[in-house]
């Protein structure tokens, strides 16, 4: 890590737990301390650790394109007005959905540059600098900081308008889940949460039983196989990522999976990162969609036995199962 990278990491640090840079930086635009602020302290992301970006395989990156093309078509516009903004400044204008995979981008080199970007929360636009290195502070730079401002301010709005008029298309997959109750005894996480689908029951069964395929669409999870097949009896294996604030760390689960066709799936852990994790899901159709009942008993183990939570693990159900339910969504398309 160069001395700059350093420098800065310190800096970004200072903003998050003091809410204002150190005086060498006063003079930047604060819109870019407060989006320091939101990383840290809304979306959970850690200056300290350098990561790879996740170049994903063509196929995976047209599954996530296809479930905002709406939303996408009507950005188009605001993106390319914006980019008339910033063009010559060497900045690319990426859009993200919010996994943080980049679903489009505008600008020259920009190619390099459209990789996953972690981030977590809704749709995004990231204004992302060509250069490897900061620039030279030079008279020109307030001006090019109010540009940025006003840049970033303009494309928030328009990205609500835009929102507004893709949100029929996008609402059921934003709120699927209608309750999550997550009991706690000191050792033991009981979940139980009721979803609803607007999908057959068939399509809905699809997604759940399609392990092969779920690391493209479940948040976390970096890869899943069937490692022993069966028609009603299977063994599946995962692996991925599981974030706790700042802190993460990779966890992999063997499980046995008993299925009840279309009605119920029983999934044990046989070995795995967590002590015990055992649940069941069943499908039922109501009305033109499918109503979801899943119930979770997990005992933690190791670092996430301490940092674990009611709120925690209730965040992370409704964010698995509002990606598990767009993708059944983009299936009835």
């Amino acid at each position: 890590m160069q001395p700059h990278q350093h420098a800065h990491i310190r800096t970004v640090l200072q903003v998050a737990a003091e809410g204002r840079p150190p005086p060498s930086e006063r003079d930047r635009d604060s819109i870019i301390s407060e989006s320091w602020a939101r990383c840290v302290h809304q979306h959970r992301l850690d200056p300290t650790r350098m990561c790879e970006p996740v170049i994903l395989p063509s196929h995976r990156l047209r599954e996530h394109q296809d479930r905002l093309e709406d939303f996408i078509h009507i950005a188009r516009h605001g993106l390319e007005t914006l980019y008339q903004q910033v063009a010559g400044m060497g900045y690319c204008l990426l859009l993200t959905d919010a996994r943080g995979v980049t679903v489009d981008f505008i600008g020259a080199g920009a190619g390099e540059l459209a990789a996953p970007v972690r981030a977590r929360g809704g749709l995004r636009v990231a204004l992302a600098m060509l250069a490897r290195s900061p620039p030279p502070r030079d008279p020109a730079m307030s001006t090019r900081a109010s540009l940025q401002g006003f840049a970033h301010a303009w494309l928030r709005g328009w990205l609500a308008l835009a929102a507004a008029c893709a949100i029929a298309a996008n609402a059921a997959a934003q709120s699927p889940v209608r309750s999550i109750d997550v009991a706690y005894d000191g050792e033991t996480y009981v979940v139980k949460a009721q979803m609803f689908a607007p999908v057959s029951q068939a399509i809905a069964w699809d997604v759940l039983t399609d392990f092969t395929h779920m690391a493209a669409w479940v948040p976390n999870v970096r890869e899943s196989s069937i490692v022993r097949p069966g028609d009603k009896q299977m063994t599946i294996e995962q692996s991925g990522i599981a974030k706790f604030g700042l802190l993460s760390f990779s966890y992999t689960s063997l499980r046995e999976i008993v299925l009840n066709p279309q009605t119920t799936i029983e999934s044990t852990q046989i070995k795995g990162s967590m002590r015990r994790q055992q649940s069941v899901m069943t499908l039922s159709t109501e009305g033109d969609g499918t109503r979801l009942q899943y119930q979770l008993e997990l005992v933690p183990s190791g670092l996430a036995s301490t940092v674990l939570s009611q709120d925690r693990l209730k965040h992370d159900i409704e964010e698995q199962f509002t990606a598990i339910v767009g993708e059944m969504i983009r299936r009835k398309k």
